[in-house]
């Protein structure tokens, strides 16, 4: 089982949401939710998040089977959350505009590379999420080049979409470490 105040990783962190009878559990002070590289999750990401404590502060939920309306998540239950990385999950859809309406003041790195979020990104609301620094929307739906969404991004922040231009990034000692 995952300690308090811990991450978690993988099948471990899985076996944290539910007990052995299916009953769903609180992890109290966890600060990072790992269940990348899972093709065998399939879940709602409402029911991910409503099962995360208010302390997380990163959640990744990577090349799973994760599915869902992120338009229908109470993202006001992780409200201290920095990271939110969805990547490679086709099965989840929801619009940027509305979805940065509501998710956490506090994000500062958002990745919804290859899934199905759409919508016009420059007419989310981004300075409502003043601390963010990088936005990875490649292989979405959401639309806007990387020069329009910079434009309206808080600055300092970074957007990464489809057909980028190399000499546009940051130099690699920006980059934020894997």
């Amino acid at each position: 089982r995952c300690r308090q105040g811990a991450s978690c990783v993988g099948a471990q962190a899985v076996e944290n949401l539910h007990d052995d009878r299916g009953v769903s559990l609180v992890l109290i002070n966890l600060e990072e939710l790992s269940l990348d590289d899972n093709p065998a999750l399939a879940v709602d990401i409402a029911v991910v998040v409503e099962n995360c404590p208010h302390t997380l502060l990163k959640l990744s939920v990577d090349n799973t089977a994760l599915f869902g309306d992120g338009e229908a998540v109470a993202w006001g239950a992780v409200g201290a959350l920095e990271v939110l990385s969805l990547r490679g999950n086709p099965g989840l859809a929801m619009n940027i505009v509305r979805a940065v309406e509501t998710l956490p003041a506090s994000l500062k790195e958002l990745f919804l590379r290859d899934t199905n979020c759409y919508g016009v990104g420059v007419d989310a609301p981004w300075a409502r999420l003043e601390n963010l620094e990088w936005v990875h929307i490649d292989g979405s739906k959401i639309t806007g080049t990387e020069d329009e969404l910079e434009a309206v991004l808080p600055d300092g922040c970074y957007a990464f979409v489809d057909k980028q231009d190399s000499a546009a990034l940051p130099p690699t000692s920006l980059l934020p470490s894997c």
